[in-house]
């Protein structure tokens, strides 16, 4: 299946050695060199369809929908 948006590919090294492919929707170079945390899916041996990624030490990022919806429960709570 070809991917509705391009994807870029970043290579990953964890502190134990192991290697995984990321593809990211959108450039994070300015993430490299530093420990990061990822929320995504698996989607082959060593690959993962990144959805969030951020730097150790800051604020896990925000999706729109999920600040739309806390913004609602807001309103009405």
């Amino acid at each position: 299946a070809i991917p509705a948006q391009p994807r870029l590919l970043y290579l990953l090294s964890t502190h134990d050695g192991a290697q995984w492919f990321l593809h990211t929707p959108k450039c994070v170079d300015h993430l490299l060199g530093r420990d990061v945390c990822i929320e995504g899916t698996r989607s082959d041996f060593a690959t993962i369809d990144v959805d969030r990624i951020w730097a150790i030490g800051t604020p896990r990022p925000v999706f729109w929908r999920e600040r739309l919806a806390r913004g609602w429960n807001r309103l009405f709570c």
